[in-house]
């Protein structure tokens, strides 16, 4: 299990750290996420090696990953 953190811009409410939340939550990957709008971070603790996917899985809603 690994501990990936992601900055990710135009997340701006909790609003969006929800959908960020559940969509990385509905992935076979992830164990936990944590989504944090006014610092721009997503914290995942998920399988090793999943890093691409996860950062793949938030550009798909349509936010910018660093990380």
């Amino acid at each position: 299990m690994e501990r990936y953190e992601f900055h990710v811009d135009g997340m701006r409410c909790e609003g969006c750290e929800r959908i960020i939340e559940r969509e990385l939550a509905g992935t076979s990957a992830a164990s936990a996420v944590d989504a944090d709008h006014e610092r721009s971070v997503v914290v995942v603790s998920a399988n090793d090696g999943a890093k691409g996917d996860l950062a793949a899985a938030i550009r798909t809603l349509g936010y910018d990953v660093d990380g």
